[in-house]
C-alpha cells in the first residue's frame, strides 16, 4: 500500500507543477488575432494583375522588367478553375476566398466609398444594401448580396471575402487600385479578391479618374500609370495588403470583338509594355526586404482558351527570393499551383492564421534552372492532354462498348467466329499500358499520338501472341500484370509518365494534380484482379 501512495503522491505532484505551467502559459500568451510578430507587423503584401495573358505573352523584350522578376522570383501555372463555369468574375473571386466560389454578374460593379452614381451616393447605397458600415476612405462591392446569393447556391458563401476578413480579423488593412472599366461596364473584380465577407476594402481607388480617355485607341480607356503609381506610394504605408489592377489588359480581352485581330494584338502588346513599365517603377519603390510581390493573371486569354489553355502564370518574388519553380501541398507538383493558393500565402506571409476554410495551400519554392523555358513546354502538354483526353479516353470506352456487343453477337449467332476477335479483345486490353508508353513521345500532333498509341498497343499484342501464343489465359496474365506494375512502378519513381498520360490526371481540369488518378486507379484494379485470377486458374488447373 506505501507503495501506491507514493506513486499516487508522485503523480499528484506532476499532475498539479503541469497544471501550474500551462495556466501561467496561457496568461503570458497574446490575444487571438493580435499575435504577430514585430517584423510581420511591417510586413507588406502587394498582387499585381495583369489579366488575360498567359506565359508566353511575356518576353525580354516586350516586357523586361517582368521577365526579369521571373528569372529572380519563383514561377509556376496557375490553375484558374472556380466552383462554377470558367469565366473572369469566378477566378477573381476564387482568389480571394482561398478556395473555390463564384460571383455574379455584378461582382465587378465595386466603388469608392465617397463616390456618387448616377446621383445617388454610394455610401448611401451600400448601406441601403446591407445595413453594413462602409470604410470612410475605402470601396465597397454593391453587388455583395448578389454573390452571396449565387454562392449559397454551391454552398460556398462562407468563402466569399475569406482572404479581407482574416485580414481585418487580425487588425490589417487592405488595398485596392485600379480597373479594367471599358465606356459601358464596370470590371472592378480586383475588389472581390481583398474585400471581406461585407464586401469592404479599407483604402483605394477604382474610379475612372485613375484611367485616361484615349479615342485614338481601341480601348477607349487608358490606364494612368503616372497616377496610378503616385496613389500606390501613398497606399503602400497604409495598407497591409493591395491589389493592383493593371486594367489595360483586361480591356483588350473585354473590347476584342469590337475592332480588327491585328489592332486588337497591337493594343495587347503595348498595353503589356506599359504594364511592364509600371511594375518597374513600382518595385523601385518598394522595401523589397519587408514586402511579398505577386504578380498574376486571374484569368487566360480569349486566344489561350481557344487553344484549352488555362493556366496562368504567377510570379513570386521577395527580397532573399531564389529563383525556382513555386509548388504548393495543393499540387505537390513543381512548376504548378492553384489560384486558391494565393490567399492562404498572402495570409502565412503576413502572420494572419489560416482560417480553417481555406483550401489553397502556402506556396513554396523549389530552386531551379531554366524556369520559363521548362514551363513553357509543361504548359503545352498540359494543353495537349486537355485536347486529346476527352477525344481517346471517350473513342476507347466506345470502341468497348462496339466489341463487346460485337462479341455477345457473335457468341449467339456464330461461336465458331470468336477465335478471330480474340486479338482484338487482347488489343483492348494492352491499350492502357500502350497510352502510358506513348506518353514518353512528346509534341506530336493529336493524330500522330493517336497511331502511335495503336501501333504500340499492337506490338504489344504482337510480342505476347509470340511468346505465349499456346494458351489464351497466358496472353492474360502477362498484358494484365505488366500494366499493372508499369503503373505501380511509374507513381513509385515520380509518375513521369503518369502526368502525361490522356489516361492520367489532367492539372487543366483542377482536379487532381498527383496519385494515380481514377482512371489508372481503375486499371491497375481491374488489370491485378485479371492477372491475379488468371494465374490463379493456371494454377488450379495444374494443381486441382
Amino acid at each position: 500500500m506505501g507503495l501506491w501512495r507514493n506513486r499516487i503522491l508522485k503523480c499528484s505532484v506532476v499532475t498539479l507543477l503541469l497544471g501550474m505551467f500551462f495556466a501561467c502559459s496561457c496568461i503570458l500568451l497574446p490575444e487571438k488575432g493580435n499575435a504577430q510578430p514585430p517584423e510581420e507587423k511591417k510586413r507588406k503584401a502587394v498582387l499585381i494583375l495583369i489579366n488575360g495573358t498567359t506565359l508566353d505573352d511575356f518576353s525580354p523584350e516586350n516586357t523586361p522588367h517582368i521577365y526579369g522578376l521571373m528569372e529572380k522570383g519563383a514561377v509556376a501555372l496557375m490553375n484558374t478553375r472556380s466552383a462554377g463555369s470558367r469565366n473572369i468574375p469566378n477566378s477573381y473571386a476564387t482568389i480571394g476566398a482561398g478556395k473555390h466560389v463564384v460571383s455574379s454578374g455584378f461582382g465587378g460593379e465595386a466603388f469608392n466609398t465617397k463616390s456618387v452614381l448616377e446621383d445617388f451616393s454610394v455610401e448611401i447605397s451600400y448601406i441601403a444594401r446591407t445595413g453594413m458600415k462602409p470604410p470612410a476612405e475605402g470601396i465597397v462591392n454593391l453587388g455583395i448580396p448578389q454573390i452571396l446569393t449565387a454562392n449559397e447556391k454551391e454552398n460556398t458563401a462562407d468563402g466569399i471575402g475569406m482572404l479581407g476578413e482574416a485580414l481585418h480579423a487580425a487588425g490589417l488593412k487592405t488595398g485596392v487600385l485600379g480597373n479594367g472599366d471599358t465606356y459601358d461596364q464596370f470590371n472592378r473584380d480586383a475588389v472581390t479578391i481583398a474585400m471581406d465577407k461585407w464586401g469592404r476594402v479599407d483604402y483605394g481607388n477604382v474610379s475612372r479618374s485613375i484611367v485616361s480617355n484615349v479615342p485614338e485607341s481601341a480601348l477607349g480607356y487608358q490606364t494612368n500609370y503616372p497616377r496610378l503609381l503616385k496613389e500606390f506610394q501613398e497606399l503602400y504605408t497604409r495598407a497591409n495588403f493591395i491589389v493592383v489592377e493593371t486594367g489595360d489588359t483586361y480591356r483588350v480581352e473585354q473590347l476584342s470583338h469590337t475592332a480588327f485581330p491585328q489592332i486588337m494584338a497591337g493594343e495587347k502588346h503595348s498595353a503589356l509594355a506599359r504594364a511592364d513599365a509600371f511594375v518597374g517603377e513600382l518595385l523601385s519603390t518598394l522595401d523589397l526586404d519587408n514586402t511579398l510581390v505577386m504578380v498574376t493573371s486571374p484569368f487566360p486569354s480569349k486566344q489561350a482558351l481557344n487553344g484549352n489553355n488555362y493556366m496562368t502564370p504567377l510570379v513570386l518574388y521577395t527580397g532573399e527570393q531564389v529563383p525556382g519553380f513555386l509548388t504548393s501541398g495543393t499540387t505537390r507538383r513543381e512548376g504548378v499551383v492553384a489560384n486558391t493558393d494565393i490567399a492562404p500565402t498572402v495570409m502565412s506571409y503576413l502572420g494572419v492564421p489560416i482560417p480553417p476554410g481555406v483550401t489553397g495551400r502556402v506556396l513554396e519554392t523549389v530552386p531551379g534552372q531554366n524556369v520559363i523555358s521548362t514551363l513553357s513546354e509543361m504548359n503545352e502538354d498540359m494543353a495537349f492532354i486537355y485536347t486529346a483526353r476527352p477525344v481517346l479516353v471517350k473513342g476507347y470506352v466506345g470502341l468497348q462498348i462496339v466489341v463487346m456487343v460485337l462479341v455477345i453477337a457473335i457468341m449467339t449467332l456464330w461461336p465458331w467466329f470468336l477465335r478471330y476477335l480474340r486479338p482484338l479483345l487482347v488489343w483492348l486490353m494492352a491499350v492502357p499500358l500502350s497510352l502510358l508508353i506513348v506518353s514518353a513521345v512528346r509534341f506530336v500532333t493529336l493524330p500522330l499520338y493517336t497511331l502511335i498509341a495503336i501501333v504500340i498497343a499492337a506490338l504489344i499484342v504482337v510480342g505476347a501472341y509470340t511468346m505465349w501464343h499456346k494458351r489464351d489465359v497466358d496472353l492474360f496474365i502477362i498484358i494484365a500484370l505488366a500494366t499493372c506494375t508499369a503503373v505501380m512502378v511509374d507513381t513509385l519513381t515520380g509518375s513521369n509518365l503518369i502526368k502525361y498520360s490522356t489516361l492520367g490526371y489532367d492539372p487543366m481540369s483542377g482536379a487532381r494534380y498527383y496519385g494515380i488518378g481514377n482512371e489508372y486507379m481503375g486499371v491497375v484494379i481491374g488489370s491485378s484482379i485479371i492477372g491475379v485470377a488468371a494465374l490463379w486458374e493456371k494454377h488450379y488447373e495444374k494443381h486441382p
